[in-house]
């Protein structure tokens, strides 16, 4: 399985990420916060 390294340069944070894992629920999982994260589904729009 392939894992990415992802990088919030917003924030100088980073985590792996799995090609079969949402960046989102990874990004959670690694205790980050770089990304805002609302309704989950795309109606909020808090993730734009």
């Amino acid at each position: 399985m392939v894992k990415h390294l992802i990088s919030i340069d917003n924030t100088g944070e980073t985590f792996h990420c799995a090609e079969d894992v949402n960046i989102l629920a990874a990004m959670e999982k690694s205790l980050c916060y770089g990304i805002p994260v609302g309704c989950r589904n795309g109606g909020c729009g808090a993730c734009k």
